[in-house]
């Protein structure tokens, strides 16, 4: 019963942080290009720990030099190492972005993935995650972001430092064990734009406010539902300030919520955060 009142408190707690960040930014209704789940993999795959005009960037490189992800799933790493020089650990995945495509295509003559809807989500997630350099970040990625438009929670370290401050799962949790306890407590009815648009309202939040080495807790537009707000901060500030703080959020168009800093897991889209 104790454990079942906790989830229910932190429920009830990532419900109203949710409410009150969607008070102070506002996102546009959808995204409307979307990509495919394949093209997905390669950017989300490209975008972790990197900055997302950089991931972004060597996408379209990569497109452009290879015509197709099937050409790119052949060329050998030394090919793809030019196009994706900016990103970070560029020589790590200019191996395993092909490495990764030809694995799709071994098990499926090509790279339609359109047959990961058919599954359930925690099914679709293992498959992903049985691809080598593919996470749980990128996996969720691939079936929240994408045309598959599933209800899957994409979990950066902004998200998961946010979250941890908020008590809602423990510190240094990983994206796996975080992903786990953090779906169930996810509002029954929320579809997978719901999740999406969650995400993105806690990344802006984690970039903008809630930083990792000086949080800016007295402008922290949660910080009545966070029970590290009085720990981390001794002031206490009117809430209008935290829409000053957060007032010149704008998000790249490249990106589902990084308005600056690192992007995770993303990929194009029309979701742009602003303040109200």
């Amino acid at each position: 019963m104790q454990e079942v009142l906790f989830s229910d408190a932190r429920s009830t707690r990532l419900a109203a942080v949710d409410r009150r960040l969607t008070d102070v930014i506002a996102l546009s209704a959808t995204r409307q290009d979307r990509l495919s789940p394949a093209h997905q993999l390669v950017l989300s795959m490209l975008g972790n720990r990197t900055y997302d005009h950089q991931s972004r960037a060597a996408y379209t490189q990569l497109l452009a030099a290879f015509g197709s992800l099937e050409n790119l799933s052949v060329a050998p790493a030394q090919s793809v190492m030019p196009h994706i020089a900016a990103v970070n650990f560029a020589d790590i995945k200019a191996a395993r972005i092909p490495a990764a495509l030809r694995q799709i295509r071994a098990a499926g003559d090509d790279l339609d993935m359109t047959f990961l809807a058919c599954l359930p989500v925690s099914v679709a997630l293992s498959w992903l995650g049985s691809i080598k350099g593919v996470g749980r970040k990128v996996a969720a990625a691939v079936l929240n972001f994408s045309t598959l438009q599933m209800p899957a929670l994409v979990l950066d370290s902004h998200h998961l430092r946010v979250c941890a401050r908020l008590r809602i799962i423990p510190e240094h949790y990983s994206a796996e064990r975080a992903y786990d306890l953090l779906m169930p407590l996810l509002p029954a009815h929320w579809t997978a734009a719901d999740i999406e648009s969650h995400h993105v309202k806690i990344k802006i939040l984690g970039q903008q406010v809630c930083h990792h080495a000086q949080p800016k807790c007295p402008v922290c537009p949660v910080r009545a539902l966070c029970p590290s707000a009085g720990v981390m901060a001794q002031t206490h500030t009117d809430s209008a300030l935290a829409r000053a703080e957060m007032q010149n959020v704008t998000e790249p168009a490249v990106l589902t919520g990084t308005v600056s800093g690192r992007q995770e897991d993303t990929e194009s889209g029309a979701i742009h955060a602003r303040c109200r």
